[in-house]
C-alpha cells in the first residue's frame, strides 16, 4: 500500500510539488495532503524550497530518515535519536549539543479553549507524544495572529486566536513545526509523556 506522508505546504509551496524528492526516494508513492499528487518536475532548478518557506510535517517515526534532506542537522539529530529508548528517557532538559537539545514533558494535556498557539523563531520542534495520544492545533506561518506574550531569552511567543486546523498525533508519530508556525500542542485529557526535540534552526 502506497505511503501517505501528510506535508501541510504554504500555498506558496502548492507549485513546488518536486519539492517531496527531498523526502522519499520514490516520489510515486506519496500523497501530499491538499495538492495534486506529487510529481517530477522536469523545469525549473529550485535548490530548496523549503529553506525559505516552513512547512509542517507528520508521519511514523519508523519513516524519520526520509526527512534527512530538509535541514543540514537532521542526519546527526535523527541518528541520536534512534541511539536512545525514548520511554526511558527521564523528565526535564537532556543537553546535546549546540546544534538541538530534547525537552522530555510529563504533564496535564489541556482542552481546546486553553489551547493558545506558540511559535518559536531560532529553533524548530520535533514532537514525539510517547504514552498517550494528543492533538494539535496548527496554522500557516503567513496567519495574521494577536500577540498574548513574548519570551525572546526561551524563543518563544503566545498568540490568542486557536488555529482551526487539528492533526490526532499518537505515540508512534512525529511531527515538525518549523520556526514561525502557529501551533497548539498537548490537547487533550489525562497525562501525557512527550519529547520535543530542538533543533537550532
Amino acid at each position: 500500500m502506497p505511503s501517505v506522508v501528510r506535508i501541510h505546504l504554504r500555498p506558496q509551496l502548492m507549485k513546488f510539488a518536486e519539492v517531496a524528492q527531498l523526502v522519499e526516494h520514490q516520489p510515486s508513492k506519496l500523497r501530499v495532503a491538499g495538492s495534486n499528487p506529487v510529481f517530477r518536475s522536469k523545469g525549473s532548478q529550485i535548490e530548496n524550497p523549503f529553506s525559505f518557506l516552513p512547512i509542517m510535517i507528520i508521519d511514523s517515526l519508523d519513516k524519520l530518515e526520509r526527512y534527512i534532506a530538509l535541514h543540514p542537522k537532521f542526519e546527526k539529530v535523527f541518528s541520536y535519536l534512534r541511539s536512545l529508548d525514548l520511554n526511558l528517557l527521564e523528565v526535564g532538559r537532556l543537553s546535546v549539543d549546540e546544534d538541538f537539545y530534547i525537552n522530555v514533558d510529563c504533564v496535564d494535556m489541556r482542552p481546546w479553549e486553553n489551547a493558545y498557539p506558540e511559535i518559536h523563531f531560532e529553533y524548530l520542534d520535533i514532537q514525539i507524544p510517547l504514552t498517550a495520544t494528543e492533538k494539535m492545533a496548527f496554522a500557516d506561518a503567513s496567519e495574521k495572529f494577536t500577540l498574548r506574550e513574548s519570551i525572546p531569552e526561551k524563543d518563544i511567543a503566545f498568540f490568542q486566536e486557536i488555529p482551526d486546523s487539528v492533526l490526532t498525533v499518537q505515540p508512534g508519530q512525529f511531527v515538525i513545526f518549523f520556526p514561525k508556525e502557529f501551533h497548539s500542542p498537548i490537547i487533550g485529557e489525562g497525562k501525557i509523556k512527550k519529547v520535543v526535540v530542538k533543533v537550532k534552526y
